[in-house]
Protein backbone atom coordinates (compact mmCIF):
# COMPACT_ATOMS: atom_id res chain seq x y z
CA UNK A 1 0.00 0.00 0.00
CA UNK A 2 2.92 2.19 0.92
CA UNK A 3 4.44 1.62 -2.27
CA UNK A 4 1.42 2.44 -4.19
CA UNK A 5 0.66 5.60 -2.37
CA UNK A 6 4.20 6.28 -3.24
CA UNK A 7 4.45 6.18 -7.16
CA UNK A 8 0.73 7.78 -7.51
CA UNK A 9 2.55 11.26 -5.72
CA UNK A 10 5.39 10.83 -7.72
CA UNK A 11 3.23 10.82 -11.03
CA UNK A 12 1.13 13.09 -9.88
CA UNK A 13 3.98 15.46 -9.00
CA UNK A 14 5.58 14.31 -12.14
CA UNK A 15 2.61 15.28 -14.34
CA UNK A 16 2.09 19.17 -12.78
CA UNK A 17 5.62 19.74 -12.55
CA UNK A 18 6.00 20.26 -8.83
CA UNK A 19 8.90 19.93 -6.70
CA UNK A 20 8.74 17.84 -3.38
CA UNK A 21 9.82 21.00 -1.81
CA UNK A 22 6.67 23.11 -3.14
CA UNK A 23 4.34 20.04 -1.64
CA UNK A 24 6.16 20.00 1.49
CA UNK A 25 6.23 23.69 1.79
CA UNK A 26 2.00 23.48 0.71
CA UNK A 27 1.62 20.60 3.28
CA UNK A 28 2.42 22.72 6.34
CA UNK A 29 -1.39 24.62 6.64
CA UNK A 30 -2.40 21.44 7.34
CA UNK A 31 0.09 21.25 9.59
CA UNK A 32 1.46 18.69 8.61
CA UNK A 33 5.50 19.22 9.74
CA UNK A 34 6.61 17.49 6.00
CA UNK A 35 10.21 18.40 4.30
CA UNK A 36 10.99 17.53 1.03
CA UNK A 37 12.97 14.50 2.58
CA UNK A 38 9.58 13.31 3.63
CA UNK A 39 8.05 13.17 0.69
CA UNK A 40 10.68 11.80 -1.04
CA UNK A 41 11.09 8.97 1.12
CA UNK A 42 7.16 8.74 0.96
CA UNK A 43 7.35 8.33 -2.80
CA UNK A 44 9.94 5.25 -2.04
CA UNK A 45 7.07 3.45 -0.31
CA UNK A 46 7.81 4.66 3.38
CA UNK A 47 7.34 6.96 5.76
CA UNK A 48 3.50 5.22 6.57
CA UNK A 49 2.26 6.63 3.06
CA UNK A 50 -0.78 4.52 3.65
CA UNK A 51 -1.73 6.40 7.03
CA UNK A 52 -5.14 7.66 6.40
CA UNK A 53 -3.84 11.49 8.00
CA UNK A 54 -1.29 11.12 5.67
CA UNK A 55 -3.45 10.45 2.37
CA UNK A 56 -5.95 12.99 3.99
CA UNK A 57 -2.98 15.64 4.19
CA UNK A 58 -1.68 14.63 0.86
CA UNK A 59 -4.86 14.68 -1.15
CA UNK A 60 -5.48 18.46 0.12
CA UNK A 61 -2.42 19.95 -0.41
CA UNK A 62 -2.52 18.43 -4.04
CA UNK A 63 -5.78 20.02 -4.68
CA UNK A 64 -4.43 22.82 -3.53
CA UNK A 65 -1.22 23.56 -5.64
CA UNK A 66 -3.11 21.71 -9.01
CA UNK A 67 -6.58 22.70 -9.02
CA UNK A 68 -7.61 18.84 -9.23
CA UNK A 69 -10.24 17.52 -7.20
CA UNK A 70 -8.62 14.15 -5.96
CA UNK A 71 -10.15 11.83 -3.69
CA UNK A 72 -8.65 8.71 -1.84
CA UNK A 73 -10.17 6.31 -4.57
CA UNK A 74 -8.11 7.68 -7.34
CA UNK A 75 -4.90 6.45 -5.83
CA UNK A 76 -6.13 3.14 -6.52
CA UNK A 77 -7.56 4.30 -10.06
CA UNK A 78 -5.09 5.44 -12.15
CA UNK A 79 -3.09 2.01 -12.57
CA UNK A 80 -3.64 -1.56 -12.42
CA UNK A 81 -2.35 -4.00 -10.15
CA UNK A 82 -3.16 -5.85 -6.64
CA UNK A 83 -2.57 -4.94 -3.13
CA UNK A 84 -1.15 -7.54 -0.64
CA UNK A 85 -3.42 -7.53 2.65
CA UNK A 86 -2.09 -10.46 4.50
CA UNK A 87 -0.34 -13.93 3.54
CA UNK A 88 -1.86 -15.87 0.83
CA UNK A 89 -4.40 -12.82 0.43
CA UNK A 90 -4.88 -9.77 -2.02
CA UNK A 91 -6.88 -7.80 -3.83
CA UNK A 92 -7.31 -5.44 -7.05
CA UNK A 93 -6.46 -1.33 -7.08
CA UNK A 94 -10.40 -1.86 -8.50
CA UNK A 95 -11.32 -3.27 -5.71
CA UNK A 96 -10.13 -0.94 -2.99
CA UNK A 97 -11.54 1.81 -5.03
CA UNK A 98 -14.56 -0.07 -5.11
CA UNK A 99 -15.11 0.00 -1.29
CA UNK A 100 -14.04 3.93 -1.61
CA UNK A 101 -16.96 4.29 -3.38
CA UNK A 102 -19.32 2.96 -0.89
CA UNK A 103 -19.08 -0.93 -2.39
CA UNK A 104 -19.02 -3.55 -0.36
CA UNK A 105 -15.38 -4.70 0.69
CA UNK A 106 -14.40 -7.97 -1.73
CA UNK A 107 -11.15 -9.61 -2.73
CA UNK A 108 -13.15 -10.64 -5.96
CA UNK A 109 -12.91 -9.81 -9.21
CA UNK A 110 -15.14 -6.64 -9.41
CA UNK A 111 -15.17 -6.33 -12.98
CA UNK A 112 -17.36 -9.78 -13.24
CA UNK A 113 -19.37 -8.78 -10.18
CA UNK A 114 -20.58 -5.28 -12.06
CA UNK A 115 -21.53 -7.59 -14.77
CA UNK A 116 -22.85 -10.09 -13.35
CA UNK A 117 -25.01 -7.70 -11.19
CA UNK A 118 -26.16 -6.00 -14.12
CA UNK A 119 -26.98 -9.62 -15.84
CA UNK A 120 -29.16 -10.47 -13.10
CA UNK A 121 -30.74 -6.97 -12.74
CA UNK A 122 -31.36 -7.01 -17.04
CA UNK A 123 -33.13 -11.09 -16.59
CA UNK A 124 -35.08 -9.36 -13.88
CA UNK A 125 -36.49 -6.30 -16.48
CA UNK A 126 -37.16 -9.27 -19.50
CA UNK A 127 -38.79 -11.28 -17.24
CA UNK A 128 -41.36 -8.52 -16.19
CA UNK A 129 -41.20 -7.12 -19.61
CA UNK A 130 -42.38 -10.15 -21.14
CA UNK A 131 -45.31 -11.17 -18.91
CA UNK A 132 -46.47 -7.06 -19.88
CA UNK A 133 -45.93 -7.75 -23.40
CA UNK A 134 -45.39 -11.33 -24.51
CA UNK A 135 -44.38 -10.07 -28.02
CA UNK A 136 -41.21 -8.59 -26.36
CA UNK A 137 -39.78 -13.07 -26.16
CA UNK A 138 -39.28 -12.90 -29.73
CA UNK A 139 -36.99 -9.80 -29.21
CA UNK A 140 -34.91 -11.64 -26.28
CA UNK A 141 -34.52 -14.86 -28.96
CA UNK A 142 -33.26 -12.62 -31.53
CA UNK A 143 -30.49 -11.08 -28.86
CA UNK A 144 -29.52 -14.13 -27.75
CA UNK A 145 -28.63 -15.48 -31.02
CA UNK A 146 -26.76 -12.40 -32.65
CA UNK A 147 -24.58 -11.64 -29.70
CA UNK A 148 -25.38 -15.00 -27.56
CA UNK A 149 -26.93 -15.90 -24.26
CA UNK A 150 -24.98 -14.08 -21.86
CA UNK A 151 -24.19 -10.85 -23.47
CA UNK A 152 -25.51 -7.65 -21.05
CA UNK A 153 -26.70 -4.33 -23.32
CA UNK A 154 -26.22 -1.32 -21.89
CA UNK A 155 -27.86 1.48 -23.85
CA UNK A 156 -26.37 1.50 -27.36
CA UNK A 157 -23.66 -1.17 -25.97
CA UNK A 158 -22.93 -4.85 -25.93
CA UNK A 159 -20.79 -6.52 -23.03
CA UNK A 160 -20.19 -9.93 -24.56
CA UNK A 161 -18.50 -12.24 -21.86
CA UNK A 162 -14.88 -13.27 -22.82
CA UNK A 163 -15.83 -16.98 -24.27
CA UNK A 164 -16.99 -14.28 -27.91
CA UNK A 165 -14.48 -12.82 -29.91
CA UNK A 166 -14.11 -9.25 -28.99
CA UNK A 167 -14.76 -6.75 -31.94
CA UNK A 168 -14.57 -3.03 -32.09
CA UNK A 169 -16.01 -1.29 -35.46
CA UNK A 170 -17.89 2.02 -35.05
CA UNK A 171 -20.29 1.15 -37.76
CA UNK A 172 -21.72 3.97 -40.91
CA UNK A 173 -25.08 1.61 -40.59
CA UNK A 174 -27.34 3.24 -38.53
CA UNK A 175 -29.11 0.76 -36.36
CA UNK A 176 -25.93 -1.48 -35.63
CA UNK A 177 -24.20 -0.99 -32.53
CA UNK A 178 -21.10 1.16 -33.21
CA UNK A 179 -18.55 -1.11 -30.30
CA UNK A 180 -18.97 -4.17 -29.00
CA UNK A 181 -17.08 -5.07 -25.56
CA UNK A 182 -16.38 -8.32 -23.98
CA UNK A 183 -15.70 -6.87 -20.18
CA UNK A 184 -17.34 -4.02 -18.36
CA UNK A 185 -14.76 -0.96 -18.11
CA UNK A 186 -12.56 -1.59 -15.20
CA UNK A 187 -11.59 1.89 -13.14
CA UNK A 188 -8.15 1.80 -14.39
CA UNK A 189 -9.58 1.95 -17.77
CA UNK A 190 -11.97 4.92 -17.13
CA UNK A 191 -9.34 6.76 -15.55
CA UNK A 192 -7.08 6.50 -18.45
CA UNK A 193 -10.12 7.47 -20.76
CA UNK A 194 -10.47 10.45 -18.82
CA UNK A 195 -6.94 11.35 -19.26
CA UNK A 196 -6.73 10.27 -22.98
CA UNK A 197 -10.16 12.52 -23.78
CA UNK A 198 -8.63 15.45 -22.30
CA UNK A 199 -5.84 15.58 -24.88
CA UNK A 200 -8.09 13.68 -27.72
CA UNK A 201 -11.34 15.28 -28.08
CA UNK A 202 -11.31 15.20 -31.89
CA UNK A 203 -10.22 11.58 -31.95
CA UNK A 204 -12.94 10.50 -29.64
CA UNK A 205 -15.65 12.69 -31.72
CA UNK A 206 -14.76 11.09 -34.59
CA UNK A 207 -15.52 7.50 -33.22
CA UNK A 208 -18.82 8.47 -31.62
CA UNK A 209 -19.96 10.10 -34.27
CA UNK A 210 -21.10 6.90 -36.04
CA UNK A 211 -23.23 6.15 -33.18
CA UNK A 212 -26.85 6.88 -33.40
CA UNK A 213 -26.26 9.02 -30.52
CA UNK A 214 -24.02 9.70 -27.37
CA UNK A 215 -25.63 7.66 -25.31
CA UNK A 216 -26.07 8.86 -21.84
CA UNK A 217 -25.61 5.11 -20.47
CA UNK A 218 -22.43 5.11 -21.86
CA UNK A 219 -19.95 3.44 -19.32
CA UNK A 220 -16.79 5.65 -18.35
CA UNK A 221 -14.01 4.05 -20.00
CA UNK A 222 -16.03 2.30 -22.53
CA UNK A 223 -14.29 3.13 -25.35
CA UNK A 224 -10.58 1.77 -23.84
CA UNK A 225 -12.14 -1.01 -22.78
CA UNK A 226 -13.22 -1.99 -26.50
CA UNK A 227 -9.76 -1.47 -27.17
CA UNK A 228 -8.08 -3.54 -24.44
CA UNK A 229 -10.24 -6.52 -26.12
CA UNK A 230 -9.48 -6.11 -29.79
CA UNK A 231 -5.40 -5.75 -28.62
CA UNK A 232 -4.90 -7.91 -25.71
CA UNK A 233 -8.32 -10.17 -25.51
CA UNK A 234 -9.00 -9.18 -22.08
CA UNK A 235 -8.99 -6.13 -19.76
CA UNK A 236 -6.19 -3.01 -19.36
CA UNK A 237 -5.40 -4.21 -15.51
CA UNK A 238 -5.01 -8.09 -16.95
CA UNK A 239 -2.87 -6.53 -19.32
CA UNK A 240 -0.37 -4.58 -17.23
CA UNK A 241 -0.27 -7.41 -14.69
CA UNK A 242 0.71 -9.57 -17.07
CA UNK A 243 3.61 -7.35 -18.79
CA UNK A 244 4.54 -5.92 -15.52
CA UNK A 245 5.10 -9.70 -14.43
CA UNK A 246 4.36 -11.79 -11.16
CA UNK A 247 6.01 -9.46 -7.78
CA UNK A 248 6.18 -6.28 -9.69
CA UNK A 249 6.35 -2.94 -8.02
CA UNK A 250 4.01 -0.55 -8.73
CA UNK A 251 6.36 1.94 -10.04
CA UNK A 252 7.24 -1.07 -12.79
CA UNK A 253 3.21 -1.55 -13.03
CA UNK A 254 2.95 2.44 -13.47
CA UNK A 255 5.45 2.85 -15.98
CA UNK A 256 3.84 -0.49 -18.16
CA UNK A 257 0.65 1.12 -18.05
CA UNK A 258 1.98 4.21 -19.52
CA UNK A 259 3.46 2.33 -22.36
CA UNK A 260 -0.30 0.88 -22.75
CA UNK A 261 -1.61 4.02 -23.01
CA UNK A 262 0.41 4.90 -25.71
CA UNK A 263 -0.59 1.64 -27.53
CA UNK A 264 -4.25 2.15 -27.10
CA UNK A 265 -4.19 6.29 -28.07
CA UNK A 266 -2.33 4.78 -30.93
CA UNK A 267 -5.04 2.20 -32.49
CA UNK A 268 -7.70 4.73 -31.76
CA UNK A 269 -6.19 7.48 -33.49
CA UNK A 270 -5.44 4.92 -36.65
CA UNK A 271 -9.69 3.86 -35.99
CA UNK A 272 -10.46 7.70 -36.26
CA UNK A 273 -8.52 8.39 -39.14
CA UNK A 274 -9.84 5.23 -40.96
CA UNK A 275 -13.48 6.40 -40.29
CA UNK A 276 -12.60 10.29 -41.42
CA UNK A 277 -11.64 8.49 -45.23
Amino acid sequence: MNEIVGDWLRDKRDEHGLTLDQIATASHRYGSGWTAGTLSYMEKGGSKADALPTLMILLATLNDLTGEDFKLADIFTWSGGDVDIAKGYSTSYENVASALHYEPVSFKHTNMDTLERMRRDLEEEDARLVGEYPDYAATITEHAAKYGDDAVEVGLHMFIAPSHAPTFHPSHERGERSVISNHFPTMAEARLEARLREANEDSFGVIEGQMNSIDPLTPEGFYVAAICDVLYGHSLDEEAAKRAGEGATPQKRGRVTRVLADEILDYMRKVAAKLED
